[in-house]
């Protein structure tokens, strides 16, 4: 049939896992609580930055907040370590959880809406 060429792709239950997978993730980055948007505030605050909204969507871990910290100015002047400290304790100041590792999702592993 001449339309049946299109959806080949869906009838690989691999490809289609993959592809719900992908969207599934792209969503998840998208989609911020009120906890998550006050962290954001939180992190702009304390580096003295502005984060859009599009890359804020995206700083789903501590380690993801560290990595962008140190692509901005901020984060120029100061070490790895020091912008991971700072991102550290503002995540237990604002959240109250401890236990907790630089790629733990502030959602899906910190509970945070």
């Amino acid at each position: 049939m001449p339309g049946e060429a299109k959806f080949e792709w869906f009838r690989s239950p691999l490809k289609l896992n993959v592809g719900l997978l992908l969207l599934i993730e792209v969503k998840e980055e998208l989609i911020m609580g009120l906890d998550t948007v006050e962290l954001v505030m939180a992190f702009e605050e304390k580096f003295g930055i502005n984060i859009p909204n599009e890359d804020a969507g995206k700083l789903s871990t501590p380690r993801k907040v560290t990595d962008y910290v140190m692509t901005t100015a901020t984060g120029k002047g100061m070490t790895r370590d020091e912008v991971a400290a700072i991102v550290r304790k503002v995540v237990e100041e604002k959240t109250a959880v401890n236990d907790f590792h630089e790629d733990s999702h502030f959602v899906y592993d910190m509970n945070l809406d």
